[in-house]
């Protein structure tokens, strides 16, 4: 697990899949607010279409690469976190901050991914190698 939080230090842009309502698939890129032993959080407009993809469908998948090195994140999109936690994802990004003024706005919703499966590609070594992770 070490390992995943330590690469996720680094590559925090990472491409979240969801389905539409047509089951058709759609990507998007997503900044990761933090990590822990078995969630990674996040955020997004309540007006979003992937917001509306993940209350309709809270099975989602994400991959990042960064320097020959693959994540790939299966798990579930739940809304469930306290003002606390909330607060400390809006005071840690500059990026919320600008869009959405304060971390209570009614526009902005946090979730966490509840990892289910998780792995670490490396293709910086032949053979390349692979790491498994369950939560």
């Amino acid at each position: 697990m070490e390992k995943l939080i330590k690469f996720t230090t680094h590559c925090k842009d990472l491409v979240l899949a969801t389905v539409d309502e047509n089951n058709h698939p759609r990507v998007r890129i997503f900044h990761m607010m933090q990590i822990d032993e078995k969630n990674m959080y996040f955020a997004t407009g309540k007006s979003k279409e992937v917001y509306k993809q993940l209350i309709d469908n809270a099975a989602v998948e994400l991959c990042g690469y960064e320097k020959g090195v693959m994540l790939r994140v299966e798990g579930k999109a739940i809304f469930d976190l306290n003002e606390e936690k909330c607060a400390e994802i809006y005071n840690n990004s500059p990026i919320l901050q600008k869009i959405y003024k304060n971390a209570h706005n009614p526009e902005l919703a946090y979730f966490r991914l509840e990892m289910k499966k998780a792995e670490l590609f490396d293709l910086t070594v032949i053979p390349p190698k692979r790491e498994f992770f369950s939560f």
